[in-house]
């Protein structure tokens, strides 16, 4: 059924949401220098 979408989804929202941490982790660490 639609299962598989939500799956697909949450899979790239996961993915976006640890891209964005690793991003802001990077950031902030650069400013902390």
């Amino acid at each position: 059924m639609a299962k598989k979408d939500d799956n697909k989804s949450l899979i790239r929202i996961g993915i976006l949401a640890s891209v964005a941490i690793i991003i802001i982790v990077l950031i902030v660490r650069y400013f902390l220098r």
